[in-house]
């Protein structure tokens, strides 16, 4: 496969991961709050979840990829383990466990 190819299919398995993980930790925020209160909001606060579920793993994904390309340089980034850079794309997916 092609270096940027590669890469790009490296940055949008990364960047589905966190989305997915985003919306598993929007909904459930949302759903603690609709059984923790017993105020019923009539509005679900969407532009909110979907702005933090979108971009802000777009954000962190385009960081990462940023600095993958200059550290490694040209070529496929299918080492990205061994990158310190790494961590960028783990420290939210273990935080959103937590």
């Amino acid at each position: 496969m092609q270096g940027w190819l590669c890469n790009v299919a490296i940055s949008l398995h990364f960047y589905s991961l966190l989305v997915v993980t985003c919306w598993m930790l929007v909904l459930g925020h949302f759903l603690n709050e609709k059984l923790s209160t017993e105020h019923v909001r009539s509005q679900i606060p969407i532009r909110k979840y979907v702005a933090f579920s979108w971009v802000v793993p777009a954000f962190i994904v385009s960081l990462w990829a940023i600095l993958m390309e200059f550290t490694n340089g040209s070529g496929c980034w299918s080492n990205y383990t061994k990158s310190h850079v790494f961590w960028i794309i783990v420290t939210p997916l273990v935080a959103s466990f937590l």
